[in-house]
């Protein structure tokens, strides 16, 4: 028992492995996340001074783009570097092939005519992967509940296995219990007939 104890324990931490695994991230070539077309915009409102960049940004890979960090530089009119905002931009996806607006805002360090132009790149993303079979279709509710509790049906198949084979084992030497217990009770039988003849012919 402490065997198959060590068995469904060291696959559980296989599946645990395996699980973690399959839903780790994906590193995303941020070479194929093209910034397309950019803008600045400067507010002062109370004193509070704000500047924001907003583009485009394309997906030229075939997987969707998540979880994306975009970095923006400001130059002044002789393309000094003067300020740099670095951003994750949130409930933004990328599917692939396509383009999606985006905006990076942040507090301004200088005064609006120091900001000229701007250099946009992306530093990381999340590469989340398309399946070929469905690429315009969500998986079903179901499939996805299968995928997550797939580790754990496999672990209770293979510990119904060790049980059921445990039984079996169980049983056969019952059985090999009965059967002896039965040649048992026949020989006290014979003995107690043969007993019986000898007492006769005395």
């Amino acid at each position: 028992m402490n065997i198959n104890f060590l068995v469904l324990f060291s696959l559980l931490i296989t599946f645990t492995k395996v699980s973690d695994a399959c839903s780790a991230t994906q590193e995303f070539d941020t070479s194929q996340l093209v910034v397309t077309q950019s803008s600045i915009s400067y507010s002062d409102n109370d004193g509070r001074k704000m500047v924001t960049s907003i583009g485009n940004l394309k997906n030229e890979s075939a997987f969707k783009a998540d979880d994306i960090v975009l970095e923006v530089k400001y130059f002044d009119s002789e393309n000094k570097l003067i300020d740099v905002v670095t951003q994750r931009v949130y409930d933004i996806t990328i599917p692939q092939n396509k383009e999606v607006a985006f905006r990076v805002r942040d507090e301004a360090d200088k005064p609006k005519n120091f900001y000229v132009t701007n250099s946009i790149r992306v530093i990381s993303a999340t590469k989340v992967p398309v399946y070929q079979e469905n690429v315009k279709e969500k998986r079903s509710m179901w499939f996805d509940i299968f995928i997550s509790w797939m580790p754990m049906l496999l672990l209770i198949g293979v510990w119904v296995y060790f049980i059921r084979r445990s039984w079996g084992k169980k049983g056969l030497q019952g059985r090999s219990v009965e059967l002896m217990e039965r040649q048992v009770s026949t020989l006290e039988k014979l003995l107690a007939v043969l007993e019986d003849k000898f007492s006769k012919k005395e």
